[in-house]
């Protein structure tokens, strides 16, 4: 067997007894270390932009010299040329614009008579069948029948309706036939027939529109036929 060596009695370390507990260290509430705060990276140093040198001040141009004064020129004067005698006007001219302004006048007095008569001579060959008409109201208001029958009506008009008829229609009708005044302004002529209408106010102030027929016999108007529109 080995020997175990032993020490010096006071190195030698004390072996509790079996009675005595052994001391546990008390739990101390352990915290947590502070976290440290990171420390900052170290950056790399910025780019500076270079600085720009103060800009010289502008120069001033020297002035530029001055030109010298242009020579004086010699201008040379011609004399005016005389004045041209005037002329003398023809008279010709003067003539023959008159006789063509007198010539442009009596073309225009001839246009305008022409016309006038023209239109003059219309105008009575459209009023021509309202003459019939006129003259039998003419006759009907002073009382007068058989003028009015015999006169103013064609030999058509007379062929269909005899005196007697005529006389009856005239006397139903006093609004029409007794008259105080009428105007014809429609007139229109188709084929030697004239259609005329107008309106006819009697003396009791009754207003009828009435439409005629007339035709030409032996170069007069007659009246052919009538009636209310």
């Amino acid at each position: 067997m080995e020997e175990t060596p032993q020490g010096p009695p006071g190195d030698q370390p004390e072996q509790p007894s079996e009675e005595q507990e052994p001391v546990q260290p008390e739990a101390q509430a352990s915290e947590p270390p502070a976290p440290s705060a990171p420390e900052p990276e170290a950056q790399p140093p910025s780019a500076q932009a270079p600085e720009t040198p103060p800009a010289e001040p502008a120069r001033e141009a020297p002035p530029a010299p001055e030109a010298p004064p242009p020579a004086a020129t010699a201008v040379m004067t011609e004399p005016a040329p005389a004045a041209a005698p005037p002329k003398k006007k023809s008279k010709k001219w003067w003539f023959i614009g008159c006789g063509c302004l007198f010539v442009l006048c009596i073309i225009v007095v001839a246009v305008v008579a022409l016309l006038g008569f023209g239109g003059m001579t219309f105008f009575q060959a459209v009023q021509a069948p309202v003459a019939p008409i006129k003259g039998q109201l003419d006759a009907l208001n002073a009382g007068n029948i058989n003028k009015a029958y015999s006169d103013y009506t064609s030999k058509a008009f007379q062929d269909a309706t005899s005196l007697e008829d005529f006389t009856s229609i005239v006397e139903d009708n006093p609004g029409i036939f007794k008259s105080k005044n009428s105007v014809f302004s429609n007139v229109k002529i188709e084929n030697g027939v004239a259609t005329v209408e107008g309106i006819v106010t009697g003396q009791d102030g009754t207003v009828t529109q009435m439409r005629y027929k007339c035709v030409q016999e032996g170069g007069a108007w007659k009246i052919q036929m009538f009636e209310k529109k």
